[in-house]
């Protein structure tokens, strides 16, 4: 009988390949399926990540609160990207820290915490020598600079005063700063907003300082501000920025235990004042004497003293406000309330101002020879004539009005 030898040989084959598709087969799975391991692995990997910097984004967006005045908290759930962040309330450490905890989560059910400590230093809302809330309009003749009082006069010499380098008590922290976005400048009638320098001389030993927001404020600066026959000289680089945060300006609150009363002065009369707190509703200095005639009208204080008018204040002739050692002495707080604009300063003949005046809701007017050492925080600020203004830098101090806060990270942890 004849044998048939390739039938096994066939068969032998085809189990062969059998095998090896299925060793393939599971090679292929076990790799896709490492991968679809690996893959989710990443996902979660980026979604864990991704809770982490939501967190973060929490403590950023708690100490942007906290420089605003929200020293309480919680913030809200807020969305960005693909999760959102929260915090809880802000714990209070004692003195200036608090405790914040920061949650940050993703979509997909990933969430992780941050807890921090911060400092919140409480800043003066005399920052800079002249600022205007939403108007800064100068129209005359109007230089900037800054000293230090706590360590002598303005223009005082402090080193080297007997060498080739003396130091003089003369700083360039001039700045100037407003709240508005943006400058509306015009040749003809009052600037509405923001900056306005059209006056023969300008001089700022500092920059200029726009509202949060404003985009390109050298641009702008240089296309609206500068009207007319304005000659601003700008010396610091850059010559205008816009303010990381804006400056805030709390309203004027009167103490009820506070009678309020009128306070004139008049020429050739001096009115002193110990510390403590004082209430006026109108205060006029500098009308003639019973003879008609004009001479130095003082308002002079020996300590700490905040001033309260509820009115209006006008000083003119020859007036004398403050302390000339310690300007920081000497606060004056017009009392408008929020928004309606009624009280008004007005600082005009060759008034000598040794101190800072605060009006969030007020207009104050500059006219005439005006010499301020210290600081004008107001609503607006008109200003013709000479004004010269040198910032007092020792009024950072007197903090008992707060613009704002500076925070800073003591420590952190993950939780």
């Amino acid at each position: 009988m004849q044998r048939t030898h390739g039938t096994p040989q066939r068969g032998a084959a085809l189990i062969l390949s059998i095998y090896v598709v299925t060793v393939l087969s599971i090679l292929s799975l076990s790799m896709t399926t490492r991968g679809l391991n690996e893959h989710l692995m990443t996902r979660h990997a980026l979604w864990d990540e991704g809770a982490f910097h939501l967190a973060d984004a929490g403590l950023d967006a708690s100490m942007s609160a906290i420089r605003a005045g929200n020293l309480s908290g919680p913030l809200a759930s807020t969305g960005m990207g693909a999760g959102d962040y929260w915090t809880d309330a802000f714990v209070p450490l004692g003195g200036n820290l608090y405790q914040i905890t920061a949650h940050g989560r993703t979509t997909e059910p990933h969430e992780r915490q941050l807890e921090a400590v911060v400092e919140a230093t409480p800043l003066s809302v005399f920052q800079y020598p002249l600022f205007g809330d939403q108007l800064l309009d100068l129209r005359g003749n109007v230089e900037t600079d800054s000293y230090d009082s706590t360590l002598g006069a303005y223009g005082a010499c402090l080193s080297d005063c007997t060498g080739a380098n003396p130091v003089y008590n003369i700083g360039s922290n001039g700045d100037l700063g407003t709240n508005a976005t943006y400058s509306n400048a015009t040749t003809s009638g009052p600037a509405t907003s923001g900056l306005a320098l059209s006056g023969s001389s300008v001089i700022i030993n500092g920059q200029m300082n726009f509202g949060v927001g404003t985009t390109d404020p050298t641009y702008e600066y240089e296309q609206h501000s500068i009207t007319g026959s304005a000659n601003p000289l700008i010396t610091a680089s850059p010559d205008a920025v816009a303010m990381s945060d804006p400056l805030l300006l709390p309203p004027v609150t009167v103490p009820a235990y506070l009678t309020c009363t009128d306070l004139p002065i008049n020429s050739f009369e001096t009115v002193t004042l110990p510390p403590g707190e004082y209430c006026y509703h109108d205060v006029t200095m500098g009308a003639p004497d019973a003879l008609g005639a004009y001479g130095p009208a003082v308002l002079e204080v020996t300590g700490e003293v905040t001033i309260y008018i509820t009115g209006n204040f006008q000083a003119s002739a020859q007036s004398f406000i403050g302390n000339t050692a310690t300007p920081s002495y000497t606060v004056i707080q017009l009392a408008s309330p929020q928004g309606a604009m009624v009280t008004s300063a007005s600082l005009a003949g060759t008034t000598q101002l040794y101190g800072a005046i605060y009006a969030p809701d007020s207009h104050v007017t500059l006219a005439g020879t005006v010499d301020i050492y210290g600081s004008i925080t107001a609503y607006s600020i008109r200003q013709t004539g000479d004004v010269q203004v040198h910032y007092d830098e020792g009024l950072q101090d007197r903090d008992d009005i707060i613009g704002g806060y500076l925070t800073h990270v003591e420590a952190w942890r993950e939780l």
